[in-house]
């Protein structure tokens, strides 16, 4: 869609430049045209509003998918599973690794981008100290991913719900 937009102003703005030239050359009615002008800065305006909403609509499902990820992987139940366990269990990585993918392909809000990061930095690290089969290092690092999910799942749900979301929530 950016494409379509950016192809629109490029148009625009070259009808602009020529209406312009014409009024120059004394080709043609500079309030008329100004007034064209005009109405194109208007919708342009317009149309980049309605691509900030859409962008911010689709950052919003983006991170309620990543937390939904986070649920449907049980991250809670996941980390009580590894730090009860004396070995490893091979669907842990694929489980904590479906929710680092998820995580990873979202674009994530300013105020909410640095927990989120380090949350996927501990999803990482959990998944690569399965791999190597090092069990206290993964419970570690499971356990501060549980916890800041639960950190960064609270930001999302207040982002997800919008500007007019009551900041009272608490879990």
């Amino acid at each position: 869609m950016r494409r379509a937009v950016k192809a629109l102003v490029i148009g625009m703005t070259a009808f602009g430049v020529s209406a312009v030239a014409a009024c120059g050359d004394g080709g043609g009615d500079t309030e008329e045209l100004q007034a064209q002008l005009d109405t194109i800065s208007t919708q342009l305006t317009g149309m980049q509003s309605r691509l900030d909403y859409y962008d911010e609509s689709i950052q919003r499902a983006l991170a309620l998918n990543s937390m939904t990820a986070a649920y449907t992987e049980d991250l809670d139940g996941l980390e009580a599973e590894m730090l009860s366990a004396s070995a490893i269990d091979p669907a842990w990585s694929l489980r904590a690794e479906r929710v680092l993918r998820t995580m990873q392909a979202t674009v994530w809000p300013d105020e909410i981008q640095e927990r989120a990061h380090g949350m996927e930095e501990a999803l990482n690290e959990t998944v690569t100290a399965l791999l190597v089969e090092d069990l206290p290092a993964a419970q570690e690092h499971m356990t501060t991913a549980r916890d800041l999910w639960h950190e960064v799942e609270h930001d999302v749900y207040i982002f997800g719900a919008g500007p007019e979301a009551e900041h009272g929530h608490s879990h």
